[in-house]
């Protein structure tokens, strides 16, 4: 596959230093990461110069693009928010790939390539798609292709699920969760639900969900939130209702329990890895 190959070592999480060609006789340092992710660049031994490629300082720095007739790594687009990240991973949905970082806040940010996209200024920056905050550090992501047949039903997805990703995450005080990509349609119907769900039940610990998941920051900035990232542990509540309180809440949002029921129900079993 033509690809450019990058050796890595690790210094207090992740370090990519680089290679050494012998029969050419040059030292190529792709990245290494400082706090998380930091590029240089490569010096050419018998040139006696050092050319930086790229670099990415306390920031996420996208994706760039190895071009074989030039042999340079170039730079394609960035964030340029500074960023304290713990961990970064890819967000997979079909033909759409987005960038998923947690920070030192234990925010969830979701950014994604879309040259087209007026905020993006050509396609140099980053689109901020969603954001959200988890309440715990998140030092770890893996990515899982969604299970395509249900072994209690050998009912196969649809051909939609089949390029689909879960992306799972681990905190640092023990938990584990998973962010999943779903339909407009599906996710119009749980956000209402949500809604919903924050007003009529009783929040644990006295903590109103709308607010405790809300984007944390250390100072203003001139862009809002995005939010678009539902909460799973409310939406799962719904099933530990009566059946009294599920009927009310679907009529309320024009829906029918058995369809909320089904949503929650597709999710579960494309996940259901472990």
């Amino acid at each position: 596959m033509k690809v450019l190959s990058q050796v890595s070592r690790v210094s207090n999480r992740l370090e990519c230093s680089g290679k050494y060609q012998q029969d050419m006789k040059v030292l190529s340092q792709v990245s290494r990461v400082s706090n998380h992710l930091e590029c240089s660049g490569k010096y050419q031994q018998d040139m006696k110069v050092p050319s930086q490629v790229s670099r990415v300082s306390n920031r996420l720095e996208c994706s760039g693009k190895y071009q074989q007739d030039m042999k340079v790594l170039s730079q394609v687009s960035r964030d340029v928010k500074d960023l304290e990240i713990y961990s970064a991973d890819f967000l997979v949905d079909n033909t759409q790939l987005g960038f998923l970082v947690s920070d030192r806040n234990k925010n969830f940010i979701l950014q994604m390539y879309q040259p087209e996209a007026r905020e993006s200024h050509g396609g140099q920056r980053l689109v901020r798609k969603a954001d959200f905050n988890v309440g715990s550090h998140v030092n770890t992501f893996f990515r899982i292709k969604c299970k395509v047949t249900d072994p209690s039903t050998e009912r196969k997805a649809s051909a939609a699920i089949e390029k689909k990703h879960v992306t799972f995450y681990a905190t640092l005080d023990g938990g584990i969760g998973f962010i999943l990509p779903i339909a407009e349609k599906v996710y119009r119907r749980l956000l209402m639900l949500q809604n919903v769900l924050t007003i009529q039940t009783p929040h644990l610990a006295g903590l109103n969900p709308k607010t405790f998941r809300a984007l944390v920051v250390d100072s203003r900035t001139l862009m809002n939130t995005c939010k678009n990232i539902l909460d799973g542990d409310l939406i799962w509540r719904f099933l530990q209702l009566s059946a009294v309180e599920k009927n009310e809440l679907a009529r309320r949002i024009g829906t029918s329990h058995d369809q909320i029921v089904d949503d929650l129900m597709e999710i579960d079993r494309i996940t259901a890895h472990f």
